[in-house]
């Protein structure tokens, strides 16, 4: 028995040592497996970093650049606000010029109107007084045809001409 059992110990034992060669074959290869896999990632991981940084690196030039262009807009901007505001202030005076004239010559022309009303009233006033007085004329010339040929009628009370006197 004694040979049984160191016999089945042995077979036990080769068919551990097979199992353990086994498992460490197989650990070794999982083992390089997982190291391949690791070194896919970090190969992977550097170039994406890599990567990264590039792209890091445009993005940064081109903030720089929009950075400058900003920069000089706004003092482009500035230069410009001024001289609208400056410009804007002129034609703020020419404005306020022009009402002042326009305003100047509304008053004229009013009292031009005024002045060409009170010449056609008295233009009016005139042609009445012509009219009344070549009526007045008129009739006067009307009576003094009609004295000549009627007999001129004494009044009442009055002295006699006398001839040489």
């Amino acid at each position: 028995e004694r040979e049984t059992n160191a016999a089945d110990q042995l077979s036990r034992a080769e068919e551990l040592a097979s199992k353990s060669g086994g498992l460490q074959a197989s650990f070794h290869e999982r083992l390089q497996g997982d190291h391949d896999i690791e070194g896919r990632f970090h190969r992977n991981h550097q170039k994406g970093a890599e990567a990264l940084e590039q792209i890091m690196a445009e993005y940064d030039e081109k903030m720089t650049a929009k950075t400058r262009e900003l920069e000089d807009l706004t003092r482009a901007y500035e230069r410009e606000l001024a001289d609208y505001t400056e410009l804007n202030s002129y034609f703020i005076k020419i404005d306020m010029d022009r009402e002042n004239e326009r305003a100047e010559d509304q008053a004229i022309a009013e009292e031009h109107a005024r002045e060409l009303d009170h010449e056609l009233l008295m233009v009016m006033r005139v042609v009445r007084i012509q009219a009344i007085a070549r009526g007045l004329l008129s009739r006067i010339g009307i009576s003094h045809e009609a004295e000549g040929t009627k007999k001129k009628k004494k009044k009442k009370g009055a002295k006699k001409k006398k001839k040489g006197s």
